[in-house]
């Protein structure tokens, strides 16, 4: 059980961005140029529906950008497992190791962000 025809699955990765998407893609371009502020969805939704669901909404951002950032190290060091043997400290030490470059990137700004990601991903496709 719980296998997929190639047919759905093929349908559901042409439909899904073009349906889901594309729409939030131009809901948020017309959104940023309309209010070009750097508070993006946080002032849309403190503009829209005031204070409080602003707060909320900056509330909601920090504990997803959490749970997102908590998920890259246990994929690197899934990656990594197929390169080489790793036992639970090394692969902890590993994780760890990761963090801790990502947050010294994270401090020189967006534009060493974009170049390091370029390198993350082509060794995430590369094996």
């Amino acid at each position: 059980g719980g296998r997929l025809p190639p047919l759905f699955a093929l349908l559901g990765i042409i439909f899904i961005p073009w349906f889901y998407s594309f729409p939030i893609a131009m809901i948020t371009a017309e959104l940023a140029t309309s209010m070009p502020d750097q508070a993006g969805f946080i002032l849309w939704s403190k503009r829209a529906w005031g204070d409080l669901f602003g707060f909320l909404e900056g509330w909601i951002v920090v504990v997803i950008v959490m749970i997102d950032k908590a998920v890259y190290p246990l994929m690197f060091c899934s990656y990594l497992r197929f390169l080489i043997d790793l036992d639970y400290w090394n692969s902890f030490g590993v994780a760890c190791f990761f963090v801790t470059v990502c947050f010294f990137v994270a401090l020189f700004g967006a534009e060493i962000i974009g170049q390091v990601s370029k390198y993350f991903t082509l060794a995430t496709i590369i094996p």
